[in-house]
């Protein structure tokens, strides 16, 4: 009995001791970590700072499988976040500050626990170097875990190293991977819809086209709105000299809404039309590739694409269906002649009515800010 006594005396000494250590150890960390990707900056950049592609890549000190994520509509850009909760503990991300394709802060609270997050994104040889900056300090069950691996700077260390390899190897993977089929001639529905309109610098169009549809999908579930298909974006501009374009960011809706005054979201449709299709899959990046392939027909079969829409590209499958670029398929048409109720602008066409939009409509008196 007194050896078990003075076992049990020893343990919780022992407990006591390592109690202190932890308690009055380090709790901070400041940590630097770089790397070089091997694809373009903007590329980069607009895989990670969206939050619904960190599950591919970020190591942290959960267990993905289980944890449970949750994904608000702006997940890109100033003032997007996520969060999550595990057993391991409860988090979430929010993004403070972005440079376009330059860099991005962020503050993470984990187990009650802040730590700031910055990102570079620079050109360099061979690519694109990523630097990850992480400062903060850590919750005391974090700081025993730390202590076990060899110190917090040297655990944190390791997982934002992992995160970068992860992120080069995810990258590498799924932008790679795409195809370009060209459709022929196709029947693009009419069809009205919701839009909002800007004019852009070609380079900065992707991420402000996701930026706009995540406020979009905000808009509709404020409202109450249902969508009636995929979203698309018509561009009716677009100079490749001087880097600029502009553009419509719609959603499709079952009936016309009356839009209160100041809004710059309004309503608007588009005529059935006959159009040459081509259709993407894969990362949004190899659009250059698909609306190449699309202007090669159109010269190839002497066609013109019509001067007031351009052409119109719809998200079949985007983020919001799966954080895989691999995956994501978008159909883009090129408008080459248009259906009326009295004339048929292409003599190869059979004349079909354009759909009637229904009303009285819905009014909506919130703006989408």
């Amino acid at each position: 009995m007194r050896i078990l006594k003075y076992l049990f005396l020893l343990l919780l000494l022992f407990l006591i001791s390592v109690s202190v250590f932890v308690a009055t150890s380090k709790g901070t960390f400041s940590v630097e970590r770089s790397r070089i990707i091997n694809l373009p900056r903007p590329v980069v950049f607009s895989y990670a700072s969206d939050f619904r592609n960190w599950e591919n890549f970020g190591t942290w000190p959960i267990n993905k499988k289980e944890a449970r994520f949750d994904y608000p509509a702006m997940t890109s850009g100033k003032g997007a976040s996520y969060s999550w909760e595990s057993s391991e503990g409860d988090g979430k991300v929010k993004t403070l500050y972005v440079k376009e394709n330059d860099s991005l802060f962020q503050r993470m609270e984990f187990n009650g626990a802040l730590s700031d997050i910055s990102w570079k994104f620079k050109d360099t040889v061979g690519g694109t170097k990523v630097t990850w900056r992480g400062k903060g300090r850590m919750s005391f069950m974090y700081k025993v875990k730390a202590v076990a691996e060899g110190g917090i700077e040297k655990l944190i260390s390791a997982l934002s190293e992992q995160s970068l390899i992860d992120l080069d190897k995810t990258l590498q993977k799924e932008i790679a991977t795409f195809k370009v089929i060209p459709n022929g001639i196709k029947d693009l529905a009419s069809v009205g819809y919701l839009q909002q309109t800007i004019s852009s610098k070609i380079d900065l169009a992707p991420s402000n086209i996701r930026i706009m549809l995540a406020k979009m999908y905000y808009f509709f579930k404020k409202n109450k709105l249902e969508a009636a298909g995929n979203p698309f974006v018509i561009y009716d501009r677009y100079d490749g000299p001087n880097n600029h374009c502009r553009f419509s960011v719609c959603m499709p809706i079952a009936e016309e809404v009356h839009i209160s005054d100041g809004s710059d979201i309004q309503y608007a449709e588009i005529p059935k039309m006959s159009c040459a299709k081509v259709t993407l899959t894969g990362d949004l990046s190899h659009l250059p590739e698909a609306r190449k392939k699309a202007t090669e027909y159109l010269t190839a079969n002497n066609l013109v694409a019509l001067p007031k829409y351009r052409w119109i590209e719809v998200i079949t499958k985007g983020i919001n269906q799966t954080n895989r670029p691999s995956q994501w398929i978008t159909e883009l048409y090129y408008p080459v002649g248009v259906y009326d109720e009295h004339v048929v602008t292409d003599s190869t066409l059979v004349q079909t009515p354009t759909l009637p939009v229904q009303r009285p409509a819905a009014t909506v008196r919130d703006t989408a800010r």
